[in-house]
């Protein structure tokens, strides 16, 4: 709190008593409100409207300090290197880094006592200043309020406050209770083993005060140094990969159908999972008498879980231990609070994934049109059809592939000068080249320009890993404001911890760190602000090497789908080409979207809900996954099926108008009266409660009004105008 107390009386002292450039004041706070617009069309664009309004100003300002880290850091690169100029210039006997922040230092002798001040106010200064200097004060304070507050937010207050948000308690007080236990078990495991190495590097090298907090700032950066080595190997070959595959729709459209197999089961076992909490809730609600005192807990439950047919209170206990207590209340809530959001957070991504998929079929069904018109099978036609199929068709590819390209020399480059960057003599890094010889030329423009392209394109690389996590199914994103407050203050977290790293990174990239790189080798007397208030990569100095095998490590990993088919062969199925797998998977998703298009051409609605009750969701589930993709099971290898899939029975069997139109089915086989409808015969060997789920599933599909579901109940026989 004391630093960041100061650093803004600093900042605000220096706006009102310096004489600066308004132009590069002007450009500063452009900048700075730029990357507050951007911050706040983000979590617009993420968090929900449940989401509370102070949960949304810590998140936007944590995200703001990340963005306007990396939209500052080029005014720090050409201030760098337009000191290192006046320096060299009028301080004499410069050979190590010991000077003020706008001066000689005394060691050294002086030409011109004040010499930034005096190439300020002198047209024929050698040194031109940059049209962005805005004077090192307010680049240390800004980079001192940044840093500070983001420590501040990431390892303080934004984890209470998530643990306060995920806790079960009823009460504000026990709620923050719980959350500052959660923390202390976290962080006192971390706090011992960072004293562990704090205490070593004291003994070791005798450091004093200063030393010892550059020390414990840069081990605070170690985890997120650590992240951004995963991240960006990671994102720089899955960017352009990305912007290519985009421009093959037929594949895109497979991969939409295995993302919409896989959420089905997704939404299925989260619905599975509530019907297990409400029913535990109505047991719990019959152990309850009138005037209990967890009578009201359990009302809030009851409340939260929507039930309007709980039981009355019972003596009769079937075990010992039934009854009610505090903690078993507290863990139920819990897992309420969870439950509910992972089953509207699911159901919200469908309906979007089915958009994505109707958009994709249109496009694929007008691309070889001979109108050359987009026409949306479900929905409005765009108010410019011949425009919208040129763009979609034509234009959007070509410029999707040029992206690529782009992207792939940038990720090659990057690759190569992350793998390079220890080497000071001779200077390997393509980057290190540039920039040096941009800012030695004093062209400030295309310095700038290069290291904003730099710098952005590494966010994007480490930033779409961040958007796109998935940690324990729970904490990521969801675009469409479908993102719950726990993944909001999550990714603030991560994010808050992964910017100040990756600036480090770059800095000793480009060789403007002097405990990286050479400085006799890039001709640097000046450290950048950043580095001053960040430190150095120091306990990186033996593990220089390392440090760049792993980056391409990862890189080569991503490149050969390693991680990929590693996953898939632990029953964590993953979108492979040519996988027997996955193409079940794909002929799966296409039957629920065809089904969902169906549902909602006879509603009217192309947009309308994907489904207004659970029981939907768990017959189309044991529907599709009757006749062998249950198989699949966690820490096995990829299971074959034993049976045909349906999408195999439709390809191979003779097609049924009345059946295909409903179900997407056919069979050749003779067809056999049995208990359970025409639908009988589609599972053989199937049990009869999969029977009466799929009944039940097409009266709900006919009716569209929502069924009562019974496990074991059964169905009157079915015929074809029912089907019809």
């Amino acid at each position: 709190f004391q630093k960041v107390k100061i650093s803004t009386w600093r900042l605000l002292l220096w706006l009102l008593t310096r004489n600066y450039n308004i132009m590069a004041a002007g450009l500063f706070v452009v900048f700075l409100i730029a990357t507050l617009v951007l911050t706040a069309y983000l979590v617009y664009r993420y968090a929900e409207p449940s989401v509370s309004i102070w949960v949304l100003l810590l998140v936007g300002f944590t995200w703001w300090l990340s963005f306007a880290i990396v939209a500052i850091m080029p005014f720090d690169v050409s201030a760098t290197f337009y000191l290192n100029c006046v320096k060299k210039v009028y301080c004499l006997n410069v050979t190590e880094v010991e000077y003020d922040s706008d001066g000689c230092s005394p060691m050294t002798s002086l030409r011109i006592t004040d010499p930034i001040g005096w190439c300020d106010s002198h047209q024929d200064c050698e040194c031109l200043a940059p049209q962005s200097w805005v004077g090192s004060n307010i680049l240390n304070g800004f980079w001192n309020l940044v840093y500070w507050s983001s420590q501040l937010l990431t390892w303080i207050l934004l984890p209470i406050i998530e643990g306060y948000m995920s806790a079960g308690d009823f009460t504000v007080g026990k709620k923050l209770k719980a959350s500052l236990r959660e923390n202390a078990i976290v962080y006192a495991s971390l706090g011992l083993v960072a004293l562990i190495v704090v205490i070593y590097m004291v003994v070791k090298n005798g450091m004093g005060p200063d030393q010892l907090k550059a020390t414990i700032m840069m081990t605070s950066n170690m985890w997120g140094l650590f992240m951004v080595i995963l991240l960006l190997g990671y994102g720089l070959v899955d960017v352009p990969r990305r912007l290519w595959a985009r421009t093959n729709h037929v594949k895109s459209l497979r991969i939409l159908h295995f993302r919409a197999s896989k959420l089905s089961s997704e939404i299925a076992e989260a619905q599975d999972e509530e019907d297990e909490i409400e029913e535990e809730v109505r047991s719990l609600s019959g152990l309850i008498r009138p005037a209990d005192e967890y009578k009201e807990y359990v009302e809030i439950l009851v409340r939260k879980a929507k039930l309007t047919d709980v039981g009355e209170y019972s003596d009769y206990r079937p075990n010992e231990d039934d009854g009610v207590d505090m903690g078993k209340l507290v863990s139920l809530h819990k897992r309420l609070i969870r439950n509910k959001r992972v089953v509207n957070r699911c159901q919200c991504q469908w309906n979007a994934l089915m958009d994505q998929i109707f958009e994709m079929e249109d496009v694929i069904a007008c691309q070889d049109s001979d109108s050359k018109q987009f026409v949306r099978s479900l929905g409005t036609t765009p108010k410019y059809p011949q425009q919208v199929w040129l763009w979609k068709t034509k234009v959007k590819p070509v410029i999707m592939r040029m992206l690529a390209v782009i992207c792939a020399i940038m990720s090659t480059l990057l690759l190569w000068s992350e793998v390079t960057f220890w080497s000071a003599e001779p200077v390997m890094s393509v980057f290190a080249i540039a920039l040096v010889h941009e800012g030695q030329a004093l062209s400030y423009v295309s310095l700038e320009f290069l290291s904003m392209m730099t710098l952005f394109y590494l966010c994007i690389c480490t930033y779409i890993v961040v958007f796109k996590l998935r940690l324990f199914n729970f904490y990521y994103l969801v675009p469409n404001r479908h993102t719950d407050s726990s993944s909001m203050l999550f990714s603030a977290m991560l994010l808050s911890r992964l910017t100040a790293p990756l600036c480090l990174n770059f800095i000793s990239m480009v060789h403007l760190d002097s405990h990286v790189a050479n400085t006799n080798a890039t001709s640097l007397v000046q450290e950048t602000s950043f580095t001053q208030v960040q430190g150095h990569m120091d306990l990186f100095n033996q593990l220089n090497a390392y440090y760049s095998i792993i980056v391409l490590l990862v890189a080569l990993l991503v490149i050969f789908r390693c991680g990929t088919r590693y996953l898939t062969l632990c029953g964590i199925q993953r979108f492979i080409d040519d996988d027997e797998e996955t193409d079940d998977m794909v002929k799966e998703g296409k039957l629920l979207a065809g089904r969902e298009r169906r549902r909602r051409e006879r509603s009217g609605n192309a947009h309308a809900n994907f489904i207004s009750t659970k029981e939907k969701m768990f017959a189309d589930k044991v529907s599709l996954r009757s006749t062998g993709t249950a198989t699949r099971k966690k820490g096995s290898s990829v299971a074959r099926r034993k049976s045909p899939s349906m999408a195999e029975m439709m390809e191979s069997g003779q097609t049924s108008n009345s059946l295909a139109d409903d179900m997407d089915l056919s069979d050749s086989k003779p067809k056999t009266e049995k208990k359970g409808g025409r639908f009988a015969n589609l599972f053989g060997g199937s049990s009869s409660k999969v029977e009466d789920e799929v009944a039940l599933l097409d009266d709900d599909l006919l009716t569209n009004t929502p069924p009562t579901r019974t496990r074991n109940a059964r169905v009157d026989d079915r015929n074809l105008f029912d089907d019809i």
